[in-house]
Order: C-alpha cells, then structure tokens, then sequence
C-alpha cells in the first residue's frame, strides 16, 4: 500500500508542476526521459511513453499517458503495455494531507506474465525487491497522508498471458474489467465487481467468471473484510465471507465459503475437463448436483480447515485439514481426513465419450504420442503429510468398491500408500506403494493382491478379460528406480503369481494354433474336435519381470494337461507384444482335458504370440511353422528308428544284435 501511495503522489507532484505553468517541461521528451529514468532507478523497469502526454488544470487536476509500455532489460517480452492511464486527482485535498483521486481510468491493458524453463520470471528485478522490502520494514511508520479515497476505479478490455515453462502450464484471461466506487483505506464499505474470461489450454472456449464483493479495508488497523462475497462460474455460485485482520503485524485470517446445489458435470465440461456428452445437455436428476461448504482460519505460520462438506447427490462426503507452513528448520506438515457415505460417481463420467471413441476406431491404431512424466520428487521433500480417506462404497457404473481405506504418510522423501482390504467384484483386493526419494535415483516398490475376484464382472472394464471367467487370486510384488515413470517402467522387475479357481476358458485360440500344426502332419491326421469352452481343474501361473517390460519376461501357465512357457515382452508406447512361446499338452498322469492323440503328448510346440493389443484375438499367435516341420520330421524318424529296434529284436539273430543297432544308430545320427 506504500508503493501505491508513493505512485500517486508522484502522479500528483506531475500535475502539481503542469499547475505552475511548466506545460512545456510536460510534453518535452526530455522530462519524458526524467520519468523513465526515475521508473528506472526505483524498479529497474523500462518504462516508455510512447503518446501523449496531457495535463488538464479544470475542472480537476489529471494527467493522461498515452502508449505506455513497460519492460524488463534483458527479456524479450514486454511486462504490460496499455493506450492509455487518466489519473484525476482533487489537488487542494493534498494540502489536508488526503490523496483523493477522482478517477483512475485504464484501458487496453496487456499484462505478460512468462516463467521461464529455470523457474525465473520476466518481472524479477533486484531493485524492485529491495523498494517492496524496505517499504514493509518501513509499515509501522506514520503515512505522510491520511486518508487514501478512489472516487471512482474503471479498467477496461484487460488481457493477462500467463505462462510457465518449467511446468508447461498456461493461462489467458481476456476482457477483464473492474469497476470500483468510493475506494478507500479508512474502513468505509465500498463495492468492487470483476468480469473477465479465462482460458487454459485444455479448454475449447474461453469461460466468462465474475467477482462481486463489498470490501472494508482499514489500512490503520490492518483489517480487511471481504462481505457478500460472490464468484460465478456458470453453473456454480461460490458465496461467503472472508476476513484478515493484523495484516501490519501478525496478519490472521478466516473465512466461510459455500455453494448450493450445482451441476458438477456441467461445470466440469464448462472447464474443458470432461468431454461434453453428444446427445445434448440432459435434464439433471439429483445424483448429478453437487454442493459444499467450507470454514477455514489461519495466520503466517498454519492454516486449518475444521470442515468441509461435500454433498454429492445423496451422498456426504466430510473432511478437515491442516497445515504448517515450513520454517528454515522444518518442512511444511500437513494433515487430513476425509470420512464419507456411498459414494456414485455414475452420473459424471461421459459413456458418450467411450462410445465415440469406439465409433471413430477406425482399421488402424494411430501412434501414440511419446510423452514421460516426471515424479513429484521436490514435493516429497517439501513437506511431511499424514491423512486417511475412508468410504462406505464408490460406483462407477457398473463397479462397486466398497470399505475403501486408504492411508498415505510422507515423511523424510518417502510416500508410503496403503489400501487395506475393498471388497469388489465378489472378492477383495489390497496394496501398498512406497516411493523412496532419499538418493539421487528414487525407488518404487509395490505390493498389490486379490482374493476370489470375479472375472466375469471385471471383464466388461478389462479387455480381453471374456477369454477366462472364474475367480481370480493374485499376488503380485514389484519394484524400479528413476525419476520418471518412463524410468520406472524400463527397470521394473518381480513377480506375478496367479489362479483362476471355478474357471470357464476360452481355448478358440488354443484350437487354432493345433489345428495349424495338425495341418503339417505328415500322415494328415486332424486335430480332435475340442469344445469351445473348457472348465480346469487347475488354472494358475506366474509372470516374472527383470528390467523392464519390452524384454526379458518370462511366462509360464498350467491349465491340467496344457502348459504354456516362454519369454518376451510387451510395448506401451507402440501397443503391441511379442513372446516366443511353447505350448505342450502334457500326457499321463495329468488329467487329460484337453483330449489329443499320443502323437503329440510331451512335445513343445513353437509359438510366436506378436500383435498389436486391438488386434483380433485371432491373429494373436501362430505357430512356427519351420520348426514344427522339423519337430514332424523328428517325430517320423523317431517312429521309423522305433519300428526297427523292434524289427531288430524279433527278428535278428541275438548274437549280432548289438551290431545290427550300431548300424542303426550311424545311420540315423548322420
């Protein structure tokens, strides 16, 4: 408020100066250059005067810049430029030691805010941070002027470009206008009215906010009152009140913020984050309104939150937080809780959106964007965190999770994640992550298990998951390192183990593979006329990883007489797999379901398995056809080699028995 003050008395000793008659010093680019100069000295801007520049002596005292731009040295881009600023000022209250303007008038502002790819600003200036501190040390002082009234504040047609490269994030806000009367510091009521539209880059069109609120603000005591506050973002009308008082010593805050019934779909498609749904706008029920209201207090070193309320069609969700802001000996601590009912998350998510998606599938998959994300490693070290969340049941759609419990502590650079029990899909499922960023590499370790899962609900979520049905008991352990997800990916490795108890298994694949390598018998025989659907005995397996998932998996699954082994690895990025496999159908004692003839008992059989995921299941594997024609050829002179031992020992001589089988074997190890 100091700086404000100094400004507008500095507009006023211009205007004082063009009332003595020194109109020609006014308009003489030289006293142009004592202006720049001294914005110059006192912040290390640039500042142009690129138009006019006018004194008015009556009826009022005021001054007008035209074509104003302000720069940083050493940035490409400009801070803030504008046509032009009429600042209006009652000149005989100066001498009351009373500042009162008029009018502040603004039009065409272009303000430029850019972070760059380090973190820097454009508006970062040494001298400008050493005017605000030394005017913050200096806030106890006794102002050389009492009173501080804006008659009237109008700023017209604002634009701000908001831009970070470190975070690649980026913001617009265009037609930005504030209206303001009787602005002051003295504690008399006034009203401030804000509009403007805001856009970022996940939004189609910009969205139109406004602010409403009637303002205290009383400098002296260092108390400001923001009354019948009101936020708008249609269709969500944010109403409250907020308060700081002590803002000269020890400032503290509170506040109260609530918003009635709304539509959560409608706001979060009117903020580009969910697609809007092609059929039109439906006629909201209860399930899609959302409400909340909220109380918050703190001061310079802790915020606290006692409640929030969180209504989400007949559900409540109630949570409270706190957090201690970090000193030079301590991170920042925070702590929450969030305790809530059956929660149906049905009514926001877009089933339009999924059905387009498949619609517009067309024959070919299109490359998927090569992106990375780093982890949030300088968070962990920001700050200590503890919190729970704990829910009676969360539906989406046709899933139902219920006693969820999830725990998460940060603490010296590590995260730790823990999902006790949830009961879904007629079973259960837990897990926990631990994310160690104590070293230079972070590492990430994950448990996760389910009991008794039923694949038959799980398959309309998961692809390819109608192949199996029955009830699914896994445990699974792995671990990687980097600080990317890119990282983790490439050097993760551990264990899957699994079974599949009260099974049903689709063996289409399985019949077409042996009918292809039936098809190369040399005596054409067929391959049995197996049904399409088969119940196990025992289903189960395990896939172990080492170093990542492009390379270096190995599979192995047993269903009764049919074994499966074989290593490969699977592509993210491109969306495809390849494994070489061996599919063997074993013969006795195990139990034979799968039917087969002896021929081919005991044999490993070449399988290539290479497609991409949205191919046809169909076109998923294949057997070797070279290698099958050896292992036929093999087989025929295995057969030949044994009708002739026997030929050998029925039929020859015993004395020369032995002869007759070494003449046998040079002739068959040739």
């Amino acid at each position: 408020m100091k700086i404000l003050l100094k400004i507008i008395a500095l507009l006023a000793l211009f205007i004082l100066i063009g009332a003595v008659g020194i109109v020609y010093y006014v308009r003489n680019a030289d006293y142009r250059s004592t202006i720049e100069e001294a914005v110059a000295d006192a912040t290390g801007y640039e500042i142009t005067i690129a138009g006019d520049l006018d004194v008015e002596f009556f009826p009022t005292l005021g001054i007008t810049l035209n074509d104003v731009r302000l720069s940083n040295p050493g940035q490409r881009q400009e801070l803030m430029s504008t046509s032009a600023v009429i600042l209006r000022v009652n000149f005989r209250e100066l001498f009351n030691e009373r500042i009162v303007v008029e009018e502040l008038l603004a039009s065409d502002f272009h303000v430029n805010y850019y972070i760059t790819a380090d973190g820097s600003s454009i508006w970062q200036s040494d001298k400008l941070g050493a005017m605000v501190s030394q005017d913050s040390a200096d806030s106890g002082a006794a102002s050389d002027f009492s009173e501080l009234v804006i008659d009237r504040i109008s700023i017209n047609n604002t634009s701000i470009d908001y831009q970070d490269l470190s975070s690649g994030s980026r913001y617009q806000v265009a037609n930005f206008n504030l209206e303001s009367r009787d602005t002051n510091i003295n504690g008399r009521p006034f009203d401030i009215q804000l509009d403007f539209d805001f856009e970022n880059d996940g939004m189609s069109e910009p969205v139109p906010m406004s602010l409403r609120s009637n303002v205290i603000v009383d400098l002296n005591q260092g108390n400001l009152n923001f009354n019948n506050l009101a936020f708008t973002v249609t269709p969500l009308l944010l109403q409250g009140e907020v308060s700081v008082i002590n803002l000269n010593n020890n400032p503290q805050f509170t506040g109260n913020l609530a918003a009635d019934s709304f539509s959560l779909p409608g706001l979060l498609q009117r903020l580009g984050m969910l697609e809007e749904s092609r059929s039109g706008a439906p006629t909201l029920t209860n399930e899609q309104l959302a409400a909340f209201q909220m109380q918050f207090s703190g001061n310079n070193s802790e915020a606290t939150m006692p409640s929030l309320t969180l209504r989400l069609g007949e559900a409540e969700v109630e949570a409270s937080g706190s957090a201690r802001f970090a000193t030079s000996t301590a991170p920042m601590n925070i702590s929450y809780s969030v305790i809530g009912g059956n929660i149906d998350l049905s009514p926001y998510i877009n089933a339009d959106a999924d059905e387009e998606t498949e619609a517009d599938a067309g024959p070919e998959t299109a490359e998927p964007a090569q992106t990375d994300t780093q982890l949030p490693t300088d968070l962990l070290s920001s700050m200590n965190l503890i919190g729970s969340v704990s829910l009676a049941s969360i539906t989406v759609n046709d899933m139902r999770f219920d006693n969820i419990n999830l725990y998460t502590n940060i603490e010296d650079n590590v995260l730790d994640l823990e999902l006790t029990p949830v009961s879904a899909f007629d079973g259960s499922l837990q897990g926990s992550v631990r994310l160690d960023a104590r070293s230079d590499e972070p590492a990430l370790s994950t448990r996760f298990s389910t009991e008794s899962l039923n694949l038959l609900q799980l398959a309309p979520s998961v692809s390819r998951f109608n192949t199996v049905t029955g009830n699914l008991n896994m445990e699974a352990e792995h671990s990687g390192r980097g600080s990317s997800v890119n990282a983790l990916l490439d050097t993760l490795s551990g264990s899957t183990t699994f079974t599949v108890t009260d099974n049903s298994v689709d063996i289409g694949l399985i019949k077409q593979v042996f009918t292809a390598i039936a098809a190369l018998s040399p005596d054409g025989s067929s391959i049995q006329q197996w049904p399409d659907i088969i119940r196990f005995n025992e289903l189960g397996g395990y896939i172990t990883l080492d170093e990542g998932l492009q390379v270096n998996q190995n599979i192995k699954l047993r269903m009764d007489n049919f074994d499966i082994t074989g290593s490969g690895g699977i592509d993210l990025a491109a969306g495809n797999f390849d494994y070489d496999l061996l599919f063997t159908v074993l013969g006795d004692p195990f139990t034979q379901t799968i039917p087969i003839g002896e021929l081919y008992h005991d044999i490993s059989w070449p399988v290539q398995c290479s497609a991409a995921f949205d191919d046809p299941v169909g076109q998923y594997c294949g057997p070797d056809f070279n290698a099958v024609r050896e292992i036929f050829t093999q087989i025929g002179t295995n057969a030949v080699r044994s009708r002739l031992e026997e030929v050998i020992s029925d039929q020859v001589p015993e004395e020369v028995q032995d002869s007759a089988r070494g003449l046998l074997r040079n002739l068959f190890d040739r």
